[in-house]
C-alpha cells in the first residue's frame, strides 16, 4: 500500500514528472510503432530497422521521429499526475475492505487506467495521426478533425484505449510489485535500478499481454470508423499474426519507458517524502519545471 506520509500534491509532481521524463525520450520509437500500425503506409515500414532508417533518410530526426511531440508533451505531466495519484488512492481505499494486496493493486491499477486514458486519448488521436504523416501541425490536425468528424472522433477510441489501458496496468501493476517483492529488499535498501528493473519487467510484461488491444486502438485513433471493421480489416491484412505487427518495437517501446517511468516516479516520490519533508520541497521543484 502507498507509504505514509503519502500526499496528493506529491503524487501529482512525482507522476507529473516521470510522465514528461518518459515522453520525450521515447517518443522516437513510439512513432516507428504508429507508423508499422497504420493502414495506410504501414507497408512502407514493414520492420523496426527499415522503418527508422526510411524515417531518418527522408524526414530528419524532428520531422520523422517528433512529429506529433507536441501534443503527447501537454497530456504527458496531467495524465501522469492523474494516473498515480488515481493507483495511491485507489489501492489504499481498496485496503480498507480487503486484505489481499494483488486485489488492492488489481483496483488501483484499472482505476489509474480509467483516469489516464480519459486525460490523454484526445491528445493521442492528434499526436498519432501527425505521426502516421496525416497532419503536419497540431492546429490543423484538431481543427480539420473537428470539422470533418467532430468531437466524437477524438474519444472514439476511448472504449478501446479502456480496453487495453485496464488490463495494461493491471498486469503492469501486479508485475511491478512482484518483481519488487522478489528482490527481497527494503524500501530503504532499494537504489535507482531497482526500480528501473522491476519496472523494465512489467513494462515488457504488460505490452506483450495486450499487444492486439493497441492494434485495434491505434486503427480506430488513425480513422477507422467502427472496432468490429477494424477487426475485419486487421484479419484480412494477415490473420491472427497481424495482431501482433509492432509488438517488437512496442516491448522495445514499453520496458525503457515504464523503467524510466517507475524510476523518476519513485526517486523524486523518496525526495519529496525524506527531502526536507516541506511544502518548500514540492514548490522549488514546481518552479523548476
Amino acid at each position: 500500500m502507498p507509504e505514509e506520509g503519502i500526499s496528493l500534491q506529491h503524487t501529482i509532481v512525482a507522476g507529473g514528472l516521470s510522465g514528461l521524463s518518459e515522453h520525450i525520450v521515447m517518443f522516437p520509437l513510439d512513432s516507428v510503432k504508429t507508423r508499422m500500425m497504420s493502414k495506410e503506409i504501414g507497408h512502407l515500414y514493414p520492420t523496426l530497422t527499415s522503418s527508422a532508417k526510411k524515417m531518418f533518410q527522408e524526414e530528419g530526426l524532428w520531422h520523422g521521429f517528433y512529429r506529433g511531440v507536441w501534443p503527447a508533451c501537454c497530456s504527458a505531466m496531467p495524465a501522469h499526475a492523474a494516473l498515480f495519484s488515481a493507483f495511491e488512492y485507489s489501492s489504499k481505499f481498496a485496503s480498507n475492505y480487503t486484505s489481499n494486496q494483488a486485489t488492492c493493486t488489481a483496483v488501483g491499477g484499472a482505476a489509474a487506467s480509467v483516469v489516464h486514458e480519459t486525460v490523454s486519448v484526445p491528445f493521442d488521436v492528434v499526436k498519432q495521426r501527425m505521426q502516421a504523416c496525416q497532419f503536419n501541425t497540431a492546429s490543423r490536425c484538431v481543427k480539420e478533425t473537428f470539422a470533418k468528424e467532430g468531437i466524437f472522433a477524438f474519444y472514439r477510441s476511448l472504449p478501446a484505449a479502456l480496453l487495453i489501458g485496464i488490463p495494461a496496468q493491471v498486469v503492469h501493476w501486479l508485475t511491478y510489485r512482484t518483481a519488487k517483492a522478489v528482490t527481497g529488499k527494503t524500501i530503504e535498501e532499494r537504489m535507482a535500478a531497482d526500480y528501473f528493473l522491476c519496472g523494465g519487467i512489467a513494462g515488457i510484461n504488460s505490452a506483450f499481454v495486450t499487444n492486439p488491444l493497441d492494434m485495434i486502438k491505434t486503427r480506430i485513433q488513425l480513422g477507422a470508423t467502427s472496432y468490429t471493421g477494424a477487426i475485419k480489416t486487421i484479419l484480412s491484412e494477415g490473420g491472427l499474426p497481424k495482431f501482433w505487427t509492432g509488438v517488437v518495437p512496442r516491448m522495445l517501446f514499453a520496458a525503457p519507458s515504464a523503467a524510466l517511468t517507475m524510476t523518476t516516479y519513485e526517486v523524486t516520490m523518496r525526495y519529496l517524502i525524506n527531502g526536507d519533508g516541506s511544502e518548500n520541497t514540492i514548490k522549488h521543484i514546481c518552479h523548476h519545471t
